[in-house]
Parts: C-alpha cells; structure tokens; sequence
C-alpha cells in the first residue's frame, strides 16, 4: 500500500443517493456513477494530477479513473498503482480463467489458470506450467510485468506463495501479495502455527502476531511499514522490520518522504484525529495538539502543533515558534498564511501582523519566517527553506507585500543594504508608504546567503 492522498488538489470524493445504498464518484463537478461498491481508497498518480479507484457493479469489478472505466472483470482488481514509466495506472484483473496486467484498460501481459477434470489445476505464465495444485488464488503481476505471484495449495493441503514459478512455504494462509513500485518488492500476509506476520520476497517472515495490516512502502519500493498486533493489548508498528511500541489502540500507517529517506507516524490516545505525537525517522516528539503532519511536496517534513496555547512548526531540522496569536486571529490568503501576532520587546507586548509561510507561484514548496517584528536586527525575521539568494529576496519582498496587501495597506521599496553582523549577514529592506512616512524591515539571510554565484547586492 502506498500513495497517500496528496494535502491541497481538488480531490475525488465518494458520495451516496438518497437511498444511501448507491455510490457516485464526484470530481471536478461530475458524477461518476452509480456504483454498488466503491473501495473507499482513491490512488493518485505522483503529481496527484490523476486518479483512479476500483468499483463494483452488479457482481462484476471494474476500475475506474479520470481517463474512464475499465472492465467488467470476474475477480477483485489487484495491486492498482500508477506507472511513471508509462505514464498510467496499471492493475490485475481476471477474467475467466486468464489473470492480466493492463495499463488503462490495455492487456500488457497474460497469465492462465488451467483447471483440469481431475481436479487439478496449473498455473501457465511465461509458456511454463507451474503444478500440480489443489487450489490457487491471488494470481498477479508487479508493475512491470517481471515479477508475479500466487497463493497455493498442494493436494496434501499445505499452503504456499508461488513467487515467479517458486514455492515457499508451508503456511496455515498465503493472502494476496502486493508489489512496491520501484525495485518491485514482493510482500504478503500469511500465518503459521504461532501466529500471522509478513512474508518478504518469500524468504524473510516477521512476526508472528495476532494481526497484521498493510504493508506500506516507500516510493522507491526498498522500505516499508507495517502495523501490528499482539496479545494482551499490544498495539505497534514496524518500519523495515523494527518493532514500535507498545501504544495506545490505533491504525499506525507509517509515511515516507518523497525521496524514500524519512518517515514518520502521528500517535493518539486511541481516539480518531485528537494526535498528540509524532515519530520521526525513529524518534519521538511530543506532547501537543497536533493540526497537521506530513512532508511537503518538496519532500520536507512539517509538524504543526499547539503547545500551551502557541503555535509551533516542526519544519525539516527547524523548530519554529513560537508563533503568539489565537486561532480566531489567523488569515488565510491564497498560498498564504498570516496572522495578527503577539511580539514581546523588552518587557512590552505589540501586536502586529505578520506572515507565517507562502508557496511562490508555479512551485511545489513553502518559505516560513520566523515569529519575529522584524523591526531590527534582534527582531529579524528569518527565511526558512529558501535555497539561494534569488529564492530568498523574493521571500522578502512576498514578506512585505502579502503581509500590507492583507492590511490595505500600498507602499514602494526604495532601498535594500547587505548588513554583516556577528557572524550572520542581514537585509535591510526600506519601505515607503503614500504618506511618505519610511519603515525599516530586517531579514535574517544567512540561512541562503552566498549559496548562489550571483551573490546578494548591497
């Protein structure tokens, strides 16, 4: 399991009739309908600029996508993801006694299930017959095509996975396998005497436990998580086979950055969407009430939490914060959010507007200033996450004019000086407002001077 929903996309939505028995998909004001059964799981391919989800109607299966709907097919449509390489969601499904990959509705390679009168039954791929069985169920491929599997069971009632025309086993159960995307990891459910755990590319088990769920992977295909169960109330998780826990009841669904590095998981008291921690690469923080948690599209993670009342963000290896101001005195502006804060300078409180983060036009990661006047250089406002000055100026200059704009306020910037101090190096930005009174703003940029060849400008 993979390919979380993306955080910000008009996204599909499942909607039911007034019966509440029939289902519509609803996207960009079209239905897309009626289903009898939705899975409830939309995937996105890794723009999030498409989708696609199965469905069933009147006993048969289908997927169905922004590009159209596909099928009917006999059995539940498996291992559906999206394929960088050809630029389309794939999937397996079967129909009557062949199991197919396809790629929008097109068969890019076949497989088939051989029953004979004798009660025997063949597993036929590549021209090689695998056999003979009892029974075989969950036949299909990985993305590619290069890999495929198979749970099934031996006359003498033993249970195997069939990996690329290989056994292993015996298990009590084989579930249906799933392939990752990337190096095309194999990775099923099954259970022995002991209990049930996670079978990798056939050969490493982990377990056992008294349930399992998932398992997660990493874009790149080579990590993955798991959530578990034991006995006596143990609740956890695992990541690339290290155990978490024990914690309170709840659905652990371990998330990985974009470039496969990081993960994290959100912890609760075992109550629906009240967080309170997190656990990043490993190690926990926490506690505080958590508003959102993820990695952004540019891959950094982002925690947003209130402690005592303030605002923090848990940005990439920044603690920023902490930001003073309610809730109620926060504004939301297009790729913005500013709010009217509480700054302390000695001794006295003010308040003044200022901004929290913006998203440049055209690109997929936010800046964040610190909760800072920017009245001199102990109040400075710093830039996070801009990668060179020409990124950075322009934070400052979105800084000013998102943050007036927001006011009503209009004015001209009529100087900009480089100031070294103290081992960091700062941007005085002057300000002219109609009435012609000036205002200084200091930025801290030492977070991206000199990264570029092109420098800063007095």
């Amino acid at each position: 399991m993979e390919n979380a929903a993306p955080a910000n996309r008009d996204l599909p939505v499942i909607e039911k009739d007034k019966s509440g028995k029939r289902k519509f998909v609803c996207w960009r004001g079209k239905q897309f309908g009626p289903w009898d059964e939705l899975n409830e799981e939309f995937r996105y391919s890794p723009d999030n600029s498409r989708w696609a989800i199965r469905g069933r109607l009147h006993g048969r299966h289908y997927v169905l996508c922004d590009m159209g709907r596909y099928g009917p097919f006999d059995h539940s449509v498996r291992q559906l993801s999206f394929d960088p390489a050809r630029g389309a969601f794939v999937f397996t499904a079967r129909r009557g006694n062949e199991f197919m990959l396809l790629a929008e509705g097109k068969i890019l390679k076949k497989g088939r299930i051989v029953e004979k009168p004798s009660g025997e039954s063949f597993v036929i791929v590549n021209r090689k017959r695998f056999g003979p069985y009892r029974d075989i169920h969950f036949p299909q491929f990985s993305q590619s095509g290069k890999k495929w599997a198979a749970e099934v069971w031996r006359e003498d009632r033993q249970c195997f996975l069939l990996l690329n025309g290989k056994e292993y086993g015996p298990f009590k159960y084989v579930g249906a396998a799933e392939f990752s995307g990337g190096v095309e990891t194999c990775a099923c459910k099954c259970g022995n005497d002991l209990g049930n755990g996670l079978l990798l590319d056939g050969v490493k088990f982990f377990g056992p436990y008294e349930d399992v769920f998932g398992p997660f992977f990493s874009p790149d295909g080579r990590r993955w998580g798991l959530d578990v169960r034991k006995k006596k109330g143990w609740n956890g998780f695992l990541v690339d086979g290290v155990e978490y826990g024990p914690f309170p009841y709840q659905f652990f669904v371990p998330r990985f950055s974009p470039d496969s590095r990081h993960w994290f998981v959100t912890l609760d008291s075992g109550y629906e969407d009240r967080p309170h921690s997190f656990i990043l690469d490993g190690f926990k923080y926490g506690r505080f009430k958590i508003s959102e948690a993820g990695f952004m599209e540019d891959g950094l993670f982002i925690c947003v939490y209130r402690q005592r009342g303030r605002l923090f963000i848990h940005l990439g290896d920044h603690l920023l914060g902490p930001y003073r101001f309610a809730a109620k005195d926060a504004i939301r502006a297009p790729n913005a959010t500013i709010a009217d804060m509480t700054f302390t300078r000695k001794g006295k409180r003010s308040l003044h507007r200022g901004v929290i983060s913006y998203k440049p036009e055209g690109s997929e990661k936010s800046i964040f200033f610190s909760p800072h006047s920017g009245e001199s250089v102990a109040d400075a406002i710093e830039i996070i996450n801009a990668v060179d000055p020409a990124e950075g100026i322009a934070a400052e200059y979105a800084y000013l004019r998102l943050r007036f704009a927001s006011l009503g306020k209009e004015f001209n910037v009529v100087r900009q000086a480089l100031l070294p101090n103290g081992g960091k190096h700062y941007d005085i930005l002057t300000i002219e407002f109609k009435d012609g009174q000036q205002e200084d703003f200091y930025f801290d940029i030492t977070g991206f001077y000199g990264k570029s060849g092109n420098g800063l400008n007095e």
